[in-house]
């Protein structure tokens, strides 16, 4: 139980910290400072639930040990997280949900949003059309009201239709009861498309006293090496440079046709929200939230994927690449107050291709 109040409290922290510092700050929030939020969460829960462990009695580790023959960390202690996107059309609802434990949930959470969210499309009748999607991913169900599931890399995906305009906030609070959950416990939900479309996730996180306790005391943790986690190869386009951030791992230039580009390397761990922190940055470059990312694949010569999110806006032209590690998000982005020539965007594929993540 009390890993649960810790997981959730940690997961809790970085909703209710990066949500106070888009309301109440003038200035754009930085992927710095979203950065810097995630790691102290991370490295306090860290720190928690190997206390915790410590704590626990030698009579309860024993009995650990002889059900499932390995010591149990409570921090590996299993909780489950929904996600969902629902539609709401003319004279239907259509729901997508997916039910798993947290560690399932966010390794597959960005295929889950690229699929359901950036490249479904509806027909003319209001259906989905799910062609795109690969036929692999198709599973054959017998369970009623549904239209369609799916297995994404272990990940069950359900779509549902139900007639009428349906009360949303009513199933939320099934989908709460499923998990058990408390009053206090913390929700994502996001009304986009004119509240037309709408993005849910649940997980069984407890808000509790542990929240203000860890807040107090989390620091930091040591930032990585940029070596330790990439390996990289340099051209002569290209040379790494002094990196003052204190959160990003690790910062390079690219020169290209006699101009100067900076590339900057970021990390956090898998339970940082991805659309969040792309959220972040199209409000740094000046784009609408409720825009729609492009998003393309690049695999580098180590066959490691990487996914392309262009940013274009008024401010700053952006393309962010992100590999999705065990444990870690890798984040590599070119960034320019000027439109980015293709010339630039190219060199960038190159030194991602040539590049691996050997810490995922």
């Amino acid at each position: 139980m009390k890993s649960k109040l810790i997981i959730l409290s940690a997961f809790l922290m970085v909703f209710l910290a990066a949500a106070w510092l888009l309301k109440h700050t003038e200035e754009p929030v930085s992927s710095e400072q979203l950065a810097n939020l995630v790691s102290v969460v991370d490295n306090n829960f860290t720190r928690l639930a190997s206390e915790a462990n410590n704590k626990q009695p030698a009579s309860d580790k024993k009995q650990n040990n002889t059900s499932t023959g390995k010591t149990t960390n409570p921090a590996d202690t299993i909780s489950e997280t929904i996600v969902a996107i629902i539609y709401k059309k003319s004279d239907t609802t259509w729901f997508i949900k997916a039910r798993n434990n947290n560690e399932i949930i966010n390794r597959n959470l960005p295929e889950f949003t690229r699929l359901f969210l950036e490249q479904l499309k509806f027909d003319s009748s209001e259906q989905p059309d799910f062609s795109h999607i690969p036929e692999s991913y198709r599973k054959i169900s017998d369970k009623p009201m549904r239209v369609a599931t799916f297995d994404v890399n272990g990940l069950e995906i359900s779509v549902a239709k139900l007639p009428g305009n349906q009360d949303v906030q009513q199933n939320i609070q099934r989908w709460r009861r499923q998990l058990s959950l408390t009053k206090e416990a913390p929700e994502f939900v996001k009304y986009q498309d004119n509240n037309k479309t709408i993005l849910v996730k649940l997980s069984q996180n407890t808000a509790s006293s542990q929240t203000t306790s860890a807040n107090r005391s989390a620091q930091a943790p040591e930032k990585e090496k940029l070596e330790e986690f990439l390996q990289f190869e340099l051209t002569s386009n290209w040379k790494k440079v002094n990196n003052e951030s204190k959160m990003a791992a690790g910062k390079f230039q690219l020169n290209d046709n006699g101009k100067q580009y900076d590339v900057a390397v970021l990390r956090l761990p898998s339970s940082a929200p991805v659309e969040m922190i792309l959220n972040i940055w199209k409000q740094k470059a000046g784009i609408s939230a409720e825009q729609k990312l492009e998003v393309s694949n690049l695999t580098s010569k180590y066959q490691q994927q990487w996914k392309l999110y262009p940013l274009n806006g008024e401010q700053l032209n952006i393309v962010v690449a992100m590999h999705v590690g065990k444990t870690k998000y890798t984040f590599l982005r070119l960034a320019s107050n000027k439109a980015l020539p293709d010339s630039a965007t190219s060199a960038f594929k190159i030194f991602l291709k040539n590049s691996k993540v050997i810490k995922p």
